[in-house]
């Protein structure tokens, strides 16, 4: 009997450090994407693809870095100097592509 519940406590133990195991992972994982999400928010704009016309419309703006362009919504994108609908939408297409989002218009 005794024996019994030393197995089950050990079973117990071992199906513990699994799951510890996992959360583990999981966190190292995560703790990646946030490293990688931060370079990808300091990249120089000319070195992140954008097209001649999207990378002018940002450099008129003086937005150096793509943290830079985060601060905008997809309308203040839109009404930069020279910026187009074509241009707002490729740089909100590529800024998505990486899992970067433009800030979110205030609803009233």
């Amino acid at each position: 009997m005794e024996k019994d519940k030393i197995n089950r406590l050990i079973k117990i133990l071992n199906e513990a450090k699994e799951i510890i195991a996992e959360l583990e992972g999981y966190a190292t994982k995560k703790e990646k994407q946030a490293k990688t999400i931060e370079q990808i928010l300091a990249t120089n704009i000319r070195e992140f693809g954008f097209s001649t016309r999207a990378m002018s419309v940002l450099l008129m703006a003086e937005i150096k870095t793509v943290k830079d362009i985060t601060k905008y919504t997809k309308y203040e994108i839109q009404n930069l100097r020279s910026c187009g609908r074509v241009s707002a939408n490729e740089i909100e297409a590529k800024l998505n592509a990486v899992g970067i989002k433009l800030a979110q218009e205030e609803e009233d």
